[in-house]
């Protein structure tokens, strides 16, 4: 139930996060445990990808606050060797660095971890969701 303490200001930050994962049932959850977190100054809006190809497509035309990316997604290019593309686009000045930050999906992988830390990924949240954890890690994120 929504109370006008609760409804966010015309005046809320907007939040612009992509969620980039092949599982629809994962989008979804993504979505309603981040929108729970808004405040009366701060909101969420949300875009989704179901493949590294358009994710890559959308961030051509786009930007973003927060990528939430399936580490484990893949389709002609991996999603470390995405990361590795963002963070080189913010090095020649296509995207602003520091405003874009990625938060890697995952089941606990500590090769791939290395791997997409090492490419520049800035945390990760593992599966399944933890929405305390989710919470967490997306406050320190922004």
């Amino acid at each position: 139930m929504s109370t006008e303490s609760d409804t966010p200001s015309p005046n809320a930050v907007v939040i612009q996060i992509l969620i980039a994962d092949g599982d629809v049932g994962i989008v979804e959850l993504l979505q309603r445990m981040v929108a729970g977190f808004a405040t009366r100054n701060r909101r969420f809006e949300f875009h989704t990808a179901d493949s590294i190809a358009k994710t890559l497509a959308i961030l051509k035309r786009e930007r973003f606050d927060v990528i939430l990316l399936d580490l484990n997604m893949t389709d002609g290019v991996d999603a470390v060797e995405l990361i590795r593309q963002i963070r080189q686009q913010e090095r020649e000045g296509g995207i602003e660095r520091l405003k874009t930050r990625i938060v890697c999906t995952t089941y606990h992988n500590s090769d791939r971890e290395k791997l997409a830390s090492t490419a520049g990924a800035d945390r990760f949240i593992y599966k399944p969701f933890d929405a305390r954890e989710v919470r967490m890690k997306l406050q320190r994120t922004l």
